[in-house]
């Protein structure tokens, strides 16, 4: 009986941890930016520019963009998301599942020691660095691969080509394509709490419908 209690305990460890702060540099031809993801739970909103911010529940699947210029959110439901990103998708996803390559490589990136994989597509060629350093690793990582297959945004969706077999979360991400090469790189990942209202649009803002 104690060591099923312990065997309890330990599985629910992997499903329930802290909020999370992350701060990703995006670096992208002659375009810098900067982002901030913001993980509770479920849900995970990501401020990608002062002007817009996006809350992205990833057991529904919905998604509610704000645009803080006019005050303003959209909610997108998990259906219209994936009809979106298939559009998108069309000419350019594989016929097979890409191969996520273990290199068996090891490095240092920034204050993270990571081990180095690469996965290439028809189109593009990645290589991931992923760290076991980050508290809660594992259950962070499934809640951002999750949110990066769902999403349609910019370095987000460029970034979604599943992780999930990769042994720690990952910090860094770099693709070469024909038109250019991306660099995403974790600035800092903090366990830190974070108000049920930054899961929700601000107050006062008012509800449109999509275009």
């Amino acid at each position: 009986m104690k060591t099923l209690t312990i065997l309890c305990l330990f599985l629910s460890s992997l499903y329930v941890y802290a909020d999370m702060v992350i701060t990703e540099f995006v670096e992208v031809s002659s375009r810098n930016i900067t982002m901030t993801l913001k993980i509770k739970g479920d849900k995970i909103r990501m401020d990608s520019s002062p002007q817009m911010s996006t809350i992205t529940d990833t057991t529904t699947g919905d998604t509610i963009t704000i645009l803080h210029a006019t005050k303003s959110y959209m909610k997108i439901s998990k259906a219209t998301m994936e009809q979106l990103k298939t559009v998108k998708n069309q000419a350019s996803s594989p016929k097979e599942k890409p191969e996520l390559v273990d290199t068996g490589k090891s490095e240092k990136v920034r204050n993270f020691n990571t081990e180095l994989y690469t996965l290439d597509t028809p189109t593009s060629h990645f290589r991931f660095w992923a760290t076991k350093d980050i508290p809660n690793y594992a259950a962070v990582q499934e809640q951002l691969r999750k949110f990066r297959a769902m999403s349609t945004l910019g370095p987000v969706a460029t970034s979604a080509p599943d992780t999930g077999e990769m042994q720690g979360m990952v910090v860094k991400t770099e693709i070469v394509s024909k038109e250019h090469t991306m660099t995403i790189t974790v600035l800092s990942a903090e366990e830190k709490p974070i108000d049920d209202a930054e899961m929700a649009p601000p107050a006062g803002y008012t509800e449109v419908s999509m275009p």
